[in-house]
């Protein structure tokens, strides 16, 4: 009987059971809860773009973003107001905005206890810290109270996207937190609708019902202490000083002095590193007819695309392709090579991640996380019309550095750039330009592209005359620096300089001022180079192949008179007007004792010429 028994079960207690089914059952919930989750994230994702396209539109349709008309119709009409009210002897009538930007700009120590109070109330903890505010009758009141120790106006919309897009951070149960996942934004002001960035751009900038909640959730701008002293605290904006109101004349700069060669850092404030949507990019046909483009996102990449004509500056397509360049030549033969760059060019230091391919027809330079790479002319040139093909790096380029330009040796060096800051997946590369004079730069000016530079190879080109120094893309001028020795601007013209190109790593400063670093797991880095063409004064022995005086009337030294034509003109005025981003001579924060000399002149030269100074 025993053997025909069957086995007895183990005993199980009913909490073993209880706690199993118990974790089952929680089990189900958190899978169906990632799953919500998900799907709200992707929801929120077409929202935002959704968003972006409506801000946008509204902005256009207020003429708070305008293309190509060049001063808004309410900057016109502010100016009439205020010659009407100059003619009458009248006060002068405030613009019309409800949105304040106010800056701690000095007084540290030696505050009077209310005045302290106040500058609490306005939420200014910290010296060059900047906060928004509503534009009340009671915020004027107090700002005109503490007037000598801050400096506020009227902030437009570029102003706005620029601080929150580059120095933005937000407050979190006291800590400062940077806006790097919309899921901050949502986790903190979803309750109030508001999702991602640009509706924080868009509740700051119209004066929201929930503008209080999202100025508290927003931590307070830092902002670098500009060069130079600031004027003392009883002489205002007014008259030339620093402190007071500017009214609609503020102008944030975003300027960085710690910076290598004092260098500018730039984001796009059109796009958001929290979520970069692919871009699908149409060439203009002319420099008359604006570039167009639509939003894509990765959700709606297989369905029909929405496309709007937007105004620059213009985001463009990533390239999915890999940049794949042709085999490279053996190391041991590259000494061989001696045709195409190779006859002109050698590849100066990077431990062979700099390589000549196809006989010297093409050369390309490299990156990874150990080191870079770098080239340089044989020759010297003392003046000179120097053109390169470049295709600079595919996809996630963001902190690297790619360069193109002149210089000569010494701490009191001349040298002409071209530098390419390099930048996220479909967000623009930044081309930086600049002018170094007997060691002293600080004359930098930034632009987008109205092209993907990672698609295809284009041209860049700069003229170096004893007259002028102008900087090309495809054939379009962007920049031109004359020579203005006669009122006392050092102009380079005494010193030859080589030609050199590098690629290397400046992640601490380079793409959304070091926010986001290199991605090493994209390594390496390839830019490639071709087609390099030169009219130039040789520089050899100390003496140069055009002459002691260069005689332009020679057929081959022409380019040495060479200028910009009307149609030119016009191009570098599109350009400029379109798709610079930074410019010194605009930088009123950064030269507290007056632009450089050369700022007054441009500002001068064009208004005799019945033209708004670009």
């Amino acid at each position: 009987m025993a053997e025909n028994e069957e086995p007895r079960l183990d005993y199980i207690e009913e909490t073993v059971l209880k706690k199993r089914k118990h974790s089952e059952e929680w089990a189900i919930r958190r899978r169906q809860q990632l799953l919500e989750r998900q799907w709200k994230i992707k929801e929120n994702k077409k929202l935002a773009f959704k968003r972006a396209e409506q801000y946008i539109a509204e902005y256009r349709s207020k003429g708070f973003i305008r293309f190509p008309v060049p001063l808004k119709a309410q900057e016109l009409d502010l100016v009439k107001m205020k010659h009407r009210t100059k003619r009458r002897k009248t006060t002068s009538m405030k613009p019309p905005s409800k949105l304040l930007f106010v800056v701690w700009i000095q007084g540290k120590k030696a505050i009077h206890p209310k005045l302290q109070k106040i500058l609490k109330s306005l939420g200014l903890r910290r010296i060059f810290t900047g906060v928004f505010l509503k534009a009340t009758e009671g915020t004027l009141a107090m700002l005109e109270k503490v007037e000598p120790y801050v400096t506020y106006g009227y902030p437009n919309l570029k102003i706005v996207k620029d601080l929150i897009y580059k120095k933005g951070h937000a407050r979190l149960e006291k800590e400062k937190v940077p806006l790097t996942d919309n899921n901050i934004i949502e986790q903190a002001l979803g309750k109030y609708n508001i999702l991602c960035l640009e509706d924080v751009v868009h509740e700051i900038f119209n004066v929201g019902p929930h503008f209080k909640e999202v100025t508290h959730f927003l931590w307070p701008f830092s902002l670098a202490k500009p060069e130079g002293e600031l004027q003392g605290r009883k002489n205002p904006f007014k008259t030339g000083g620093d402190s007071g109101n500017r009214e609609e004349h503020s102008s944030i700069s975003l300027h960085e002095k710690s910076l290598p060669s004092q260098q500018i850092k730039n984001v796009a404030f059109h796009t958001s590193v929290l979520s970069a949507p692919k871009i699908e990019f149409e060439e203009p046909q002319s420099v008359d007819q604006p570039p167009s483009f639509s939003y894509v996102s990765k959700e709606e990449s297989n369905e029909e695309t929405k496309e709007e004509t937007l105004p620059p500056p213009l985001l463009y397509a990533p390239n999915n392709e890999a940049n794949l360049a042709p085999s490279p030549v053996d190391n041991n033969a590259q000494e061989d090579i001696i045709g195409g760059l190779a006859e002109d060019f050698e590849i100066t230091w990077g431990d062979g991640r700099g390589k000549f391919h196809d006989n010297g027809s093409l050369l390309t330079l490299s990156l990874d996380k150990y080191s870079g790479s770098g080239f340089q002319s044989k020759n010297e040139y003392l003046f000179a019309k120097i053109e390169m093909q470049i295709k600079l790096i595919p996809d996630n380029s963001a902190g690297t550095v790619t360069t193109f330009y002149l210089s000569s040796n010494g701490s009191a060096h001349d040298e002409i750039d071209f530098e390419f800051l390099g930048n996220l997946t479909g967000m623009p590369y930044t081309i930086h330009t600049n002018v170094y004079c007997e060691g002293k730069g600080h004359r930098e000016q930034q632009f987008y592209l109205w092209f993907d530079p990672t698609a295809d190879f284009h041209t860049y080109s700069i003229l170096w005359t004893p007259l002028r120094i102008v900087f090309f893309v495809d054939g379009i001028p962007i920049r031109e620096f004359k020579n203005m020795e006669s009122l006392g601007v050092p102009f380079p013209k005494r010193q030859p300089m080589r030609i050199y190109s590098s690629l290397w790593n400046a992640d601490d400063w380079a793409t959304q001022g070091g926010r986001v670093h290199t991605d090493w797991s994209k390594a390496p880095f390839v830019a490639s180079y071709r087609n390099f063409n030169a009219e130039a004064c040789v520089w050899s022995s100390g003496s140069s192949s055009c002459g002691s005086d260069p005689q332009p009337s020679v057929s081959e030294n022409a380019w040495l008179m060479e200028k910009l034509d009307a149609k030119s003109l016009e191009k570098i005025r599109w350009v400029q007007e379109n798709y610079m981003t930074y410019d010194y001579c605009k930088d009123t924060w950064r030269f507290h004792d007056g632009l450089p000399k050369e700022c007054n002149f441009r500002k001068s030269a064009r208004s005799k010429l019945g033209q708004p100074p670009i």
